[in-house]
């Protein structure tokens, strides 16, 4: 895509000016024969010495603010008109990512009302299998009569409908949460400062003259408090290219 109509010129080759260089060299010689300094007039010289030094990179800082200013102006032109042009993608795009962050948060509490039923139906139902074994061996223990044996059959079929209906849970599948190739979900660490003179007092790695944010995410945990910082987890989901 292009994002401005015109190319950008630049010299595909910067040439280092020989005069400059040369200019350069004669005055790190003329330097190098300063090695001591006795006399009044050794002084003078350095100090003369350190003067035309002093110019001299000076003139080239001056000279290369001067090059790059029109460097530096257009690339904040350019950063700026892709800002611009990119802000109204970024704010749908932020939109859309919470949209999906809410039915990724529905979906893993689905998840998980749906495991602990299956856990709530499991022991129902191990429970109802664990009575039907003990009531068939004590039916069994108890079998004299023909009567008596058919029930402890009855009751053997009943073990066995509840070990099958056991295993129908077990073999269940797990459910699992709705997601699409490169959607993540994870927590991302969010914190706002309460006092940071406190912070500060507690944690003076996490602050130069304001909070650091990096230092913060790198190393706190909602769990483990700072004083003087408030701190929680907000789910976050973020589409990659992928």
């Amino acid at each position: 895509m292009n994002l401005i109509q015109q190319p950008i010129a630049v010299s595909p080759l910067i040439q280092y000016d020989l005069a400059s260089q040369q200019m350069r060299d004669l005055m790190v010689q003329k330097a190098q024969l300063i090695q001591t300094i006795i006399k009044a007039e050794d002084n003078i010289l350095a100090a003369g010495m350190a003067k035309e030094i002093r110019q001299h990179t000076k003139a080239v800082e001056s000279k290369r603010v001067e090059l790059t200013t029109p460097l530096l102006e257009a690339q904040r032109l350019i950063k700026a008109i892709a800002d611009n042009h990119t802000a109204p993608l970024k704010m749908e795009l932020g939109r859309i990512e919470n949209l999906a962050t809410d039915f990724a948060v529905k979906e893993r509490d689905r998840v998980v009302a749906e495991e602990n039923a299956k856990r709530a139906e499991f022991d129902r139902l191990d429970k109802i299998r664990l009575q039907a074994e003990f009531d068939a061996k004590k039916l069994a223990e108890k079998a004299t009569t023909f009567e008596q044996l058919d029930n402890a059959i009855v009751a053997e079929e009943k073990v066995t409908a509840a070990m099958e209906a056991v295993q129908s849970v077990i073999a269940a599948p797990a459910p699992v949460v709705n997601r699409v190739s490169g959607q993540q979900f994870k927590k991302e660490l969010k914190f706002e400062v309460l006092d940071i003179l406190e912070v500060f007092k507690a944690r003076p790695e996490l602050c130069s003259l304001e909070i650091k944010p990096s230092a913060v995410k790198a190393t706190c945990v909602p769990e483990m408090p700072v004083p003087g910082l408030k701190l929680w987890w907000e789910n976050k989901t973020i589409f990659t290219s992928r």
